[in-house]
């Protein structure tokens, strides 16, 4: 099993393996955190420091409270949220060193959002783009919003997949994330052709 120790000189030491985070500060306080596929580490400033001393990326993504949490508010829209997150992400990362050019922005479909919320993200990815100076990523396969739209069952979600993926490509998306790929990788060469003459 492979670990790295960071020290960071707000008092707290991460520690990384293959499959977990632990944060350990001045006091001895200790949290563990599970890394996988799907896991979601939210250490901000430290996290953005130890990429940019090891001359990593970063993504940062939105989140409202979890792919299981579907009724956060948002005051002023969903959009506006998800732009004024990019825009705190990525005046931190200049802080910590961190260029836009190492960044990459996730608007975080599926998570903490309602089926509105997610149609809205995508349907405005091109206003967010403009906006955000670093590349989008975009993940939309097999969400439930596919579901609820279409009333398929996970497993039968593969054309809305496909129709999401195009239409986050058309509004800007510069890195999709996907479960079928060779499926996928045909849509994004057919949407590229159209959107980007690639």
């Amino acid at each position: 099993m492979s670990r790295t120790v960071y020290s960071h000189p707000d008092g707290f030491t991460l520690a990384f393996n293959d499959d977990a985070l632990t944060a350990t500060d001045d006091d001895g306080k200790t949290v563990s955190l599970p890394i996988g596929p799907l896991g979601l580490v939210e250490l901000g400033n430290a996290l953005l420091a130890l990429a940019a001393e090891r001359g990593a990326g970063y993504v940062a993504m939105h989140n409202s409270g979890g792919a299981d949490k579907t009724d956060t508010a948002f005051p002023d829209g969903v959009v506006a949220a998800v732009r004024s997150f990019f825009e705190k992400a990525l005046a931190a990362a200049a802080r910590a060193g961190l260029g836009p050019q190492r960044l990459c922005f996730d608007p975080g479909i599926g998570f903490g959002k309602t089926v509105e919320h997610n149609l809205d993200l995508l349907n405005q990815l091109d206003w967010i783009r403009e906006r955000c100076q670093a590349p989008l990523l975009v993940g939309t396969s097999r969400k439930r919003f596919i579901g609820a739209v279409l009333d398929r069952p996970t497993e039968e979600r593969l054309m809305g997949t496909a129709a999401s993926v195009a239409a986050a490509i058309a509004r800007g998306a510069d890195i999709v994330r996907v479960h079928d790929v060779p499926e996928m990788v045909r849509v994004c060469r057919m949407a590229d052709a159209i959107v980007r003459q690639k």
